[in-house]
């Protein structure tokens, strides 16, 4: 949080506004804490569709756009979160951007868990685990909390990537206090 704050202050002081990356790394952090209203004030101000340029920054707002979207979960959010998506998606594969992409399909088992389509949810998750493995990618679905534990447990316990999927595990806090759905 002092990080945050001193980004604000550097923000207001170089640009005279708040950048929109750092009120989404705030909304990121107030969801991880599990606080989805406060973070929901942030997502409702964007009304704009995802730019049409490479994904470069490692706070995208978009994607956290969508997380928060996921996270409230009514028909309207995760039809916007969809389309989002999609057009996030299209942008990490032409500019070849491994993180996001992993990212974008972790957010996607999600948004379909969410829309009770959990073969769809676990066939992405496996997607995404099979992207993230030869860098040995764990924080971006540690950082997804319970929701994606979920998933990788159901996944885990049909025999599927147990290893990869095992190295993650092993990272989530006992008492996840991180992430959607806390």
């Amino acid at each position: 949080w002092e990080i945050v704050e001193s980004i604000r202050q550097y923000d207001r002081e170089q640009r005279g506004s708040e950048d929109i990356r750092t009120r989404s790394l705030r909304a990121r952090l107030f969801l991880m804490q599990g606080d989805v209203e406060r973070s929901s004030r942030w997502v409702d101000t964007i009304t704009y569709p995802p730019p049409n340029q490479p994904l470069l920054w490692l706070e995208e707002p978009q994607l956290t756009r969508v997380w928060i979207l996921v996270t409230r979960g009514n028909d309207a959010d995760l039809r916007l979160a969809t389309e989002i998506l999609d057009i996030l998606e299209e942008i990490a594969d032409r500019n070849f951007i491994t993180l996001y992409k992993i990212e974008i399909l972790s957010l996607r088992a999600l948004l379909l868990e969410t829309q009770g389509q959990t073969s769809q949810a676990d066939a992405v998750l496996e997607q995404a685990l099979e992207l993230g493995r030869p860098g040995g990618f764990i924080r971006v679905f540690v950082d997804l909390g319970k929701p994606i534990q979920s998933i990788l447990l159901r996944c885990v316990s049909k025999g599927h990537m147990v290893e990869t999927i095992n190295r993650i595990l092993a990272a989530f806090p006992e008492e996840s206090s991180n992430g959607i759905g806390n």
